[in-house]
């Protein structure tokens, strides 16, 4: 039973609203500690994301500039032959008009190479490495790693971990109010819970006894014409504390074979 859920959900909600005060407080104190401590740090997905970009980049500084210089080289020698590959074609135009086509195509790949050649090197220039900077970003990574560990290993479940506490503590502070809320709809639940569990017998009911009949006629069928099969249904009161996840009562085969 799906209500039957909702009941203990219920029960467990009002068990620790009115629990012991010292125990509700200390819990309220807790709460407090939790929501500030996660509120204080101002966590964002967004910059974690940012955070672990920059450290990967910082902690990778020196094979990013070796990189960036080989590129920046290979590209000045490139474009040296391209001059001169540029020059000669020149030279065989004024000879031979067919080539002019392969001329200007060249040329706009000169073009293309300075500037690639002209970022690269503002690439290199705007390259700056702090280590006062590196370790100020690598600390506010490590203030997410560690509130991760504490309250749910991803910043998505610390963000949701702070809302459920601060609900928890909302409904701790106004007690009174919600254990009258809690108690309403407790009332409604269990009466749909027992409304629903007397249909559930009653179904039972006449499920055995169609059942019971057809398993005599199996009992007659295998030389078993003594034998006696019933159905017991343990009939009790439509209470709270009789019911559980499968209604209110049970079943139980009762057989005797009278050989």
């Amino acid at each position: 039973l799906e209500k039957y859920g909702q009941i203990k959900k219920i029960n467990k909600s009002l068990q620790e609203l009115g629990g012991d005060s010292q125990m509700v407080e200390r819990e309220k104190d807790y709460l407090s500690f939790v929501i500030n401590e996660i509120e204080s740090q101002n966590l964002s997905e967004d910059e974690e994301n940012d955070l672990k970009e920059k450290v990967h980049l910082f902690s990778n500084i020196e094979k990013i500039m070796s990189g960036a210089n080989m590129t920046a080289n290979a590209l000045s020698s490139a474009e040296q032959y391209i001059n001169q590959a540029i020059s000669s074609l020149s030279t065989i135009t004024s000879f031979d008009s067919s080539m002019e086509n392969l001329h200007e195509r060249l040329k706009s790949q000169k073009i293309e190479l300075d500037d690639i050649t002209e970022t690269i090197n503002e690439y290199l220039e705007n390259l700056d490495f702090s280590e006062t900077e590196f370790d100020k970003l690598d600390a506010r990574l490590d203030t997410y790693k560690s509130l991760q560990k504490k309250y749910g290993g991803t910043t998505e479940n610390v963000l949701q971990f702070l809302s459920e506490s601060k609900a928890k503590l909302d409904r701790l502070v106004h007690s009174e109010q919600y254990i009258l809320k809690l108690q309403d709809e407790k009332v409604s639940v269990l009466k749909s819970a027992l409304d629903l569990a007397k249909q559930i017998n009653n179904i039972r009911q006449k499920t055995a006894q169609e059942l019971q009949e057809k398993l005599k006629q199996n009992l007659v069928y295998l030389g078993m014409p003594s034998a006696t099969i019933y159905f017991e249904l343990n009939n009790l009161d439509y209470a709270e504390d009789n019911l559980t996840s499968t209604g209110v009562g049970g079943v139980q085969i009762m057989f005797n074979a009278n050989l």
